[in-house]
């Protein structure tokens, strides 16, 4: 298991350089996920581009609870649509997990967002459970 006074230093470290390294032309926000007594578990990095975007961002980011014991970061970007609209996607360390058409109706946006936070929140616990049977595998 990982000293988490440790990994805590590698986030603000990585947050730093994201910061420091000025996404081009993407409002780049950044929510820490904060864990009683463990200090910074996860990252949710907004990199979306519209109000829908932003929108989703902020009720996706307010719901979310924190998962311990893990440390990750969640993207949650956008794609343009050739119409007028985009596609949502959420990564996890860099692997999507989650893409959908994003509507600009509130309603919607609320209903993705409870979507996404529940596939999130699954390949979380997956990989929380996968992380427990290696550490007791002889």
């Amino acid at each position: 298991m990982t000293n988490p006074a440790s990994n805590k230093w590698g986030v603000l470290f990585g947050v730093l350089l994201l910061l420091l390294s000025g996404v081009s032309s993407v409002s780049a926000q950044v929510r820490m996920v904060m864990d009683e007594g463990l200090g910074i578990t996860g990252l949710i990095l907004d990199e979306t581009r519209t109000k829908a975007g932003h929108d989703f961002f902020e009720l996706f980011s307010i719901q979310w609870t924190t998962i311990p014991l893990l440390n990750y970061s969640i993207t949650i970007g956008e794609q343009p649509d050739r119409g007028r609209g985009s596609f949502i996607k959420v990564s996890i360390d860099d692997t999507m997990v989650f893409f959908q058409r994003l509507n600009p109706r509130m309603q919607e946006i609320e209903e993705l967002a409870d979507r996404a936070i529940q596939v999130c929140r699954l390949v979380l616990v997956r990989r929380l459970e996968t992380a427990g049977e290696l550490e007791g595998a002889p």
